[in-house]
């Protein structure tokens, strides 16, 4: 095997996947609905969150679409 080809079996690797899903997923809420990057304690309490009820990403998505910096720059959802 290749370098590259050894690094991309550890990266898709499913042990490695669900490691990083939550913490990759809270960050691209950021990215995606306030359009910056996630201040410290906001990332750790929705990371928190997620960890804690792996099947409710929709409230941590509710709780972006009704922000305050959400409404002020977009409006409305």
């Amino acid at each position: 095997l290749t370098r590259a080809q050894v690094r991309r079996a550890i990266v898709e690797a499913d042990d490695v996947m669900a490691a990083e899903f939550n913490r990759a997923f809270v960050a691209i809420q950021y990215y995606g609905y306030l359009r910056r990057i996630p201040e410290t304690d906001g990332y750790q309490a929705w990371l928190d969150y997620l960890n804690a009820n792996p099947n409710d990403s929709r409230t941590m998505v509710n709780g972006f679409l009704n922000a305050v910096e959400y409404k002020l720059r977009f409006g409305q959802p």
